[in-house]
C-alpha cells in the first residue's frame, strides 16, 4: 500500500479564511495548517472528504506553534463543486472550539449522530434531532423562496 503524500493547500486555506470571517470569527487567531493528501481515507464504508486534527505539544513545538491541521483528500476535492467545497470546509471548521477565557483550542463532535432509518421509524425523538430538523426546514424554506432559474434548469435536463 502506497504511503500518502501531503502538500500545502492554499485554495483550502483561502476558502477557510473566508468562512472564518463569515461564520467562525472566534477561530481567526488559531494557527491552522491546510494540506492536501494523495490518499482517500475511509472510515468503515464512508469516504472521509476532509478532517481536522489537533496537534499535540510535540507537534506544536516542531511545527512552530501550529495548533490544528485541516487535511483534504485532493482526489475528492477535485470532484466537488464550489458549494460542496464550501460546505466541507465549513463543516470541518465547525469542529473547532476556542475557550473564551483560556484560549484553549479543542475539537467538538457533531450536533447530530443518528441513522436515517431510526429517523424514518421514530422521527426526531431527541431535542438535538428536533433542532437539526428545524434548521434543515429553514434551509428548505430559503431554497423554495429563490426564483427558479428556468434556463439553467432546462440545460441540465
Amino acid at each position: 500500500m502506497a504511503k500518502a503524500e501531503y502538500w500545502k493547500a492554499p485554495e483550502v486555506e483561502e476558502l477557510a479564511k473566508k468562512l472564518m470571517g463569515i461564520h467562525h470569527p472566534y477561530i481567526t487567531g488559531v494557527n491552522i495548517v491546510y494540506v492536501f493528501s494523495s490518499k482517500v481515507r475511509k472510515r468503515k464504508q464512508n469516504i472521509i472528504l476532509a478532517s481536522i486534527d489537533k496537534y499535540n505539544e510535540r507537534q506544536k513545538m516542531i511545527s512552530g506553534g501550529c495548533q490544528l491541521v485541516l487535511e483534504v483528500a485532493k482526489e475528492v476535492w477535485d470532484k466537488l463543486d464550489t458549494n460542496q467545497r464550501e460546505a466541507v470546509i465549513d463543516h470541518e471548521l465547525s469542529h473547532v472550539l476556542v475557550d473564551d477565557e483560556s484560549g484553549e483550542v479543542s475539537l467538538i463532535e457533531h450536533d447530530v449522530n443518528e441513522f436515517g432509518s431510526i429517523i424514518k421509524r421514530y422521527g426526531p425523538y431527541l431535542p438535538s434531532l428536533q433542532l437539526f430538523i428545524a434548521d434543515y426546514s429553514k434551509y428548505v424554506d430559503r431554497q423554495l423562496d429563490k426564483p427558479l432559474d428556468v434556463q439553467n434548469h432546462l440545460q441540465e435536463g
